[in-house]
C-alpha cells in the first residue's frame, strides 16, 4: 500500500509539472517552432528519400534538456546543494541550445534538395534551439538573482554567454559533447588546456568565443529587455487604476 501511494504521489507530482510547463505561453510556441522544424526534416526525407539533416532532430532534443532542467530547478524549493547540482547540470547542457546554429556550416553541404528550403530547415531548428535556450537561462537568471547585485548579476551572465560559446566552439570543430565530461573527462580537458596554454596557436578558438559570446550577449539583453517592457505593459493594461495613479 505504501508503494502504492508513494508511485501515486510521485505520478501526481510529475502532472502538476508539466502542466505548469505547458501552461506557459512561451513553451506552446517553442512546441509549434519544434513540430514545424521535425515536419520539415520529414518533407525532406520524403522529397529525396535520403535522411540527411535528420541529425538536427536529435540537436533539438538536447537543446530541449536545458530547458527541461531549468523547468524542473524553478517548479519547487530544493535544498542548496540540490540547487547547485541542477545549476551545474543546466551549465553543462545549456550550450546544445544555441549550438544548431553553427548548422549553418552544413548549408550546401548536402544535395538533393533546394537551397532554399534548407536554408529555411536549418534556420528554424536554430531559432527553435535558441528558443529553448534563452527561455531556460531567464529562468536560471531568476534563481541568481537572489545571490547576485545587478552589476553582479550581469557580469555573471555574461560570462555565461562566451563559456557557453567556447562550449559550442569545442563541439562544433574539436568535436566534444556535453556527456564528455563525465565519460572522456581527461582527453577534453587537455584539450581545453591547449587552447588556454597557446592561445595564438588556437586563435580561431578565441575569435570564435568572443564573436559568438558578443552575439548571444546582445541577443539575450535584447530580448530580455522586450520581455521586460511586455510585461510591463501587460500590467499596465490590467491594471490601468494604478498607471493612472502613478
Amino acid at each position: 500500500m505504501k508503494n502504492h501511494s508513494k508511485i501515486r504521489r510521485c505520478t501526481q507530482n510529475l502532472l502538476k509539472f508539466f502542466r505548469s510547463m505547458f501552461s506557459e505561453k512561451t513553451f506552446f510556441y517553442l512546441i509549434i517552432l519544434s513540430g514545424f522544424s521535425i515536419f520539415l526534416s520529414l518533407c525532406r526525407i520524403i522529397y529525396t528519400g535520403r535522411a540527411m539533416y535528420a541529425f538536427l532532430i536529435w540537436n533539438l532534443f538536447l537543446a530541449f534538456v536545458p530547458f527541461l532542467i531549468a523547468n524542473i530547478v524553478t517548479y519547487r524549493n530544493f535544498g542548496k546543494k540540490t540547487e547547485i547540482l541542477f545549476l551545474l547540470l543546466w551549465f553543462i547542457f545549456f550550450p546544445n541550445a544555441p549550438y544548431i546554429l553553427s548548422d549553418f556550416i552544413h548549408l550546401g553541404k548536402q544535395p538533393f534538395a533546394p537551397r532554399w528550403f534548407d536554408l529555411i530547415l536549418i534556420l528554424s531548428y536554430g531559432l527553435t534551439g535558441l528558443g529553448f535556450g534563452f527561455s531556460s537561462f531567464k529562468k536560471i537568471k531568476s534563481i541568481l538573482q537572489r545571490r547576485f547585485s545587478k552589476i553582479n548579476l550581469f557580469l555573471l551572465n555574461a560570462a555565461i554567454l562566451y563559456i557557453t560559446s567556447y562550449g559550442i566552439y569545442i563541439g562544433r570543430f574539436l568535436r566534444w559533447n556535453s556527456w564528455d565530461i563525465f565519460s572522456n573527462f581527461i582527453p577534453l580537458m587537455k584539450d581545453i588546456f591547449t587552447t588556454v596554454v597557446h592561445p595564438i596557436q588556437n586563435a580561431a578558438a578565441w575569435g570564435f568565443t568572443f564573436l559568438f559570446g558578443t552575439l548571444l550577449n546582445i541577443l539575450f539583453v535584447f530580448l530580455d529587455s522586450v520581455s521586460a517592457v511586455t510585461a510591463s505593459t501587460s500590467a499596465s493594461s490590467v491594471n490601468p487604476a494604478n498607471s493612472a495613479v502613478k
